[in-house]
């Protein structure tokens, strides 16, 4: 599943430089992963079965297909949870950054240290696991 969205990101990204390149702008120019891809749908997962719910809301839909959209987006990000803290645990344990997309960047100098940098992402130590 890593793979799968590395995959799809790492396509987003090209297409997004390939549209910088011809002079337009676009949000995934600063997209990158520095770590565990599959992490970034913790968070992710619910915010999707929650808008699709909204959007069954608005649809008027009677059956129970948004509370078995909830569910599962909900168990699949426990799912992706429990995988990413194994991996996590194995790994040594020590505190990641997942940086997703830079948000804001600017460089005034040549020096890696005239640079300042906000970024999305994610830290993950044993305190967010919980």
């Amino acid at each position: 599943m890593e793979t799968v969205l590395t995959d799809i990101l790492t396509l987003g990204a090209e297409a997004a430089h390939g549209a910088h390149s011809a002079g337009a702008s676009s949000f995934l120019d600063g997209l990158r992963l520095d770590g565990p891809a599959a992490w970034v749908l913790i968070p992710l997962l619910p915010l999707v079965g929650a808008l699709l719910c909204l959007a069954g809301s608005f649809g008027k839909v009677a059956s129970k297909l948004p509370a078995y959209l909830a569910v599962a987006t909900i168990g699949l990000a426990f799912a992706a949870t429990l995988g990413g803290l194994t991996e996590w645990l194995a790994s040594g344990a020590h505190p990641t950054v997942v940086s997703v997309y830079e948000w804001i960047g600017f460089q005034w100098g040549s020096s890696e240290t005239d640079r300042v940098s906000a970024d999305f992402g994610l830290y993950m130590d044993g305190l967010s696991w919980l």
